[in-house]
């Protein structure tokens, strides 16, 4: 979760992790990839559904505020989801989809 990472500020910009060469900004959507593994399976009834968007709105509640007020792109948020399987839910199973 991005709660496990070291939040700092950059000229300006949320860097939320670093790595020996590069900074990540937090619009950047890799702060997410650690996510991919973790919601790899889609969920199969109406529950887990529920449970990986409850999942889902705790990370993001965590900054709303300063993604709001910074109102930049939301690339990681929109990468967020995807990793979740969450804009899949109105697809139908056959093609891929939660319906």
């Amino acid at each position: 979760m991005v709660s496990n990472c070291n939040n700092r500020s950059l000229n300006g910009a949320n860097v939320v992790a670093t790595t020996a060469s590069t900074a990540i900004i937090a619009t950047d959507p890799s702060i997410y990839d650690h996510l991919k593994e973790k919601w790899a399976a889609l969920p199969i009834n109406e529950t887990q559904w529920i449970q990986r968007a409850l999942g889902v709105t705790e990370i993001l509640a965590a900054d709303a505020m300063r993604r709001d007020r910074e109102n930049k792109s939301p690339r990681a948020e929109v990468a967020l989801l995807k990793h979740a399987g969450l804009t899949k839910t109105l697809g139908p199973k056959k093609y891929g989809g939660g319906e």
